[in-house]
């Protein structure tokens, strides 16, 4: 008898847990950006093209996918949104490697960059946006 009662316990105890996180999945889903935002943040994405000086360029797109982590509700700073949102993203690590670029670009003096590492900042940054979208 006491067998029969600790196996239907544990039986109700992983329907629990399974309902549990089917629930959790499902409303880590339902963020969504709102058709309106999902434009002018992709407009704005394109608006980067017309900015002369490449590192400003690294700048405002890491803004532009912090602003759309805001909005799902993701708070902090910028790394610890990331580290919140992360199996959001196809490609986190290009997306840490593009932060870390910023953050070069925000704190040390006298920072060059390049064609090339701006180039990769900027697409992690896009399908960061499209990840999120």
């Amino acid at each position: 008898m006491n067998s029969e009662i600790f196996f239907v316990g544990v039986i109700l105890t992983i329907a629990f847990l399974a309902a549990v996180l089917l629930l959790v999945r499902r409303i880590a889903r339902a963020r969504r950006l709102s058709a309106s935002l999902l434009r002018t943040l992709h407009a704005e994405f394109a608006g980067l093209d017309r900015l002369s000086d490449r590192a400003r360029r690294v700048l405002e797109a890491e803004k532009i996918v912090d602003s759309a982590l805001s909005a799902l509700g993701y708070g902090g700073t910028f790394a610890e949104k990331l580290q919140r949102a992360g199996p959001r993203f196809s490609a986190l690590q290009a997306l840490w490697d593009a932060h870390k670029l910023r953050n070069r670009i925000a704190h040390e003096r006298s920072v060059s960059v390049d064609d090339a590492q701006v180039k990769r900042a900027l697409a992690a940054f896009e399908r960061a946006l499209k990840d999120l979208s």
